[in-house]
C-alpha cells in the first residue's frame, strides 16, 4: 500500500513537471509573444535552469525502469519537487536586458491546465483504486467475506470514476482551443474535481496508514468522498459534450484552422515538441500566414545563432587549451633566457678581469719570468671563456 502512495505521489510530480514545461515549450514558439531578442535570453534561461529538472526526473524514471516499482524506501521525490520549484522560480524570474520579465505575467496557454487537472485527477482516481486493490489482495483474514465485498464494491467504483475520467479525457482533445469562455467555464469545475479526488486520495492515505481497522465507519466516509468526485465528473462530461456539440453545430461557418486539437497542452501527449510547433503553426494560420516571413526569419537567425555558439564552443575549448600551453612555454622560456643573461654577465666580468691582467703583464717595463704552467692555465681559461661566449651568443 505505502509503495502504490509513493507511485501515485510521483505520478501528480511527473503531471506538474510535463505541464510546466509544455508551458515553457508554448512560451518559446507562440505567435507575437517574444521578440528575437527576448527569445535568444529565455533560451538561455532555459539551458541553465532545466538540466538539473530532467536529472531529477530521469533517475525516478530509471529506477521504475530497473526495479519495475517506486520504493519509498528507496525513491525520494524531495528532490524532484524541490529541483523543479528552483527551476520555475529562477525561469519565472528572469529578465532581459532592460530589467522586464521576459514571460508576460500569468500567461499560460489555453485548456493547458484543463488538462492538467483532469490528468491529475484520472491519476488520483487510480491511486485510490490501487490502495483497495492492494488491500484486498494482502487480506487473509476468515469471516470477513461482507466486509471485503463492500471494500470490493467501492474499489469497483473508484476504478470506474478513473475510467470515465480517462474517457472524458479523449473528448478534451477534440475541444475548441480558440474558445477561450468554454474552457474558463470548465476549468472552474474541472479544478474543483480535482481538488475533491486528492481529497478522496488524501483520506484513502491516512485510513490506511494510521493503522486503524479498515472496517471501521470511516470506510464510508471513503465511499461518500468518491460519491462527490462522481458527482462532478458528470458535471465535466455534460459540459465537455455541450462544448463539443457547439462546436460541431458551427464548424461549418469556421475557418477549420481555427478548430484545434488540445492534445498538444496534453501533459500525456507523446511527442511535446512536435505538438507544439504544429500548433503553433495553426494558430499563426488562423490569422495570417502559417509561413509568415517574420517568423521564419525569426526561426532561422535563432538556429544560425545556436550553430555558431556549438561550433565556437569547441573551438574557445581548443584556443583556451593552446593559450594555456604556450603561457606556460613562455614563462619556462623567460626563465631560460633570465639565467642565460647572468651566466652571460659572469663570463663578461671575468673576461673583462682576465684582458685587464694581459695587459698589466705587457706594459711593465722590466721583463718578468713567469712560469711555463700558470702561462699555460691562463691561455686555457681564456680559451673556455671564449667558447662559451661563442656558444651563448649562438644561443
Amino acid at each position: 500500500i505505502n509503495t502504490m502512495i509513493h507511485q501515485t505521489k510521483f505520478t501528480q510530480l511527473a503531471i506538474e513537471t510535463s505541464s510546466e514545461c509544455l508551458r515553457l515549450l508554448s512560451i518559446s514558439q507562440w505567435p507575437d509573444l517574444l521578440s528575437s531578442h527576448s527569445s535568444v535570453e529565455f533560451s538561455i534561461a532555459l539551458s541553465h535552469a532545466i538540466p538539473p529538472v530532467d536529472s531529477a526526473i530521469s533517475e525516478q524514471l530509471l529506477k521504475l525502469k530497473e526495479e519495475g516499482v517506486l520504493s519509498p524506501h528507496r525513491s525520494n521525490l524531495n528532490i524532484l519537487q524541490q529541483t523543479l520549484r528552483d527551476a520555475l522560480s529562477s525561469v519565472n524570474g528572469a529578465v532581459d536586458g532592460d530589467g522586464n520579465p521576459m514571460i508576460p505575467s500569468g500567461w499560460n496557454p489555453p485548456s493547458l491546465y484543463v488538462l492538467t487537472y483532469i490528468s491529475s485527477v484520472k491519476f488520483y482516481c487510480f491511486g485510490t483504486a490501487s490502495i483497495l486493490a492492494s488491500l484486498l489482495s494482502t487480506e487473509d483474514g476468515t469471516n470477513l467475506e461482507e466486509k471485503s465485498a463492500f471494500v470490493s464494491n467501492i474499489f469497483t467504483h473508484v476504478n470506474n470514476i478513473g475510467v470515465k475520467v480517462s474517457q472524458t479525457c479523449d473528448e478534451m482533445i477534440t475541444l475548441d482551443i480558440t474558445d477561450i469562455e468554454g474552457f474558463n467555464s470548465l476549468q472552474k469545475i474541472v479544478s474543483e474535481l480535482k481538488h475533491s479526488s486528492f481529497e478522496m486520495f488524501t483520506f484513502s492515505e491516512s485510513l490506511f496508514s494510521s493503522g486503524q481497522d479498515i472496517y471501521s465507519s470511516r470506510i464510508l466516509e471513503l465511499k461518500n468522498k468518491a460519491d462527490i468526485v462522481h458527482s462532478l465528473l458528470g458535471k465535466v462530461m455534460s459540459l465537455v459534450r455541450t462544448l463539443n456539440s457547439d462546436g460541431n453545430i458551427h464548424q461549418e461557418s469556421k475557418d477549420l484552422s481555427s478548430l484545434e486539437l488540445v492534445e498538444s497542452l496534453s501533459p500525456e501527449t507523446s511527442d511535446p515538441w512536435e505538438s507544439i510547433v504544429k500548433l503553433a503553426r495553426k494558430l499563426r494560420s488562423s490569422e495570417a500566414d502559417a509561413d509568415d516571413i517574420n517568423y521564419l526569419i525569426r526561426g532561422k537567425a535563432l538556429e544560425e545563432q545556436l550553430s555558431v555558439a556549438v561550433e565556437n564552443d569547441a573551438k574557445l575549448s581548443i584556443s583556451n587549451s593552446k593559450v594555456r600551453s604556450l603561457e606556460k612555454n613562455l614563462a619556462t622560456r623567460s626563465k631560460e633566457i633570465s639565467m642565460q643573461n647572468g651566466r652571460l654577465l659572469e663570463l663578461e666580468n671575468l673576461l673583462s678581469q682576465t684582458s685587464k691582467s694581459t695587459e698589466n703583464i705587457s706594459v711593465k717595463s722590466t721583463p718578468q719570468k713567469i712560469s711555463n704552467v700558470s702561462d699555460q692555465e691562463l691561455k686555457e681559461e681564456v680559451r673556455v671563456l671564449n667558447e662559451a661566449m661563442e656558444v651563448l651568443q649562438s644561443q
